[in-house]
């Protein structure tokens, strides 16, 4: 229950900053693009490259594991 609500709670803080975003740029879509982009790219960069890395040691185990 507690992670329901912490998960809610999550995305209504992100739905609000994206409002935020959207209406301060409501006039410039294509700033709007940009500045949405690169709070995508922020939160997610660091999720890709820890998973990248941890796709790498799999690999290079399994090479081991292999050889």
């Amino acid at each position: 229950m507690l992670t329901m609500l912490i998960s809610l709670f999550t995305a209504m803080e992100e739905g609000l900053s994206y409002f935020a975003i959207a209406s301060n740029y409501s006039s410039q879509p294509a700033q709007m693009v940009q500045s949405i982009q690169s709070v995508l790219a922020s939160k997610y960069e660091s999720r890709n490259s820890e998973a990248s890395d941890e796709l790498q040691s799999d690999t290079e185990e399994l090479e081991m594991v292999a050889a």
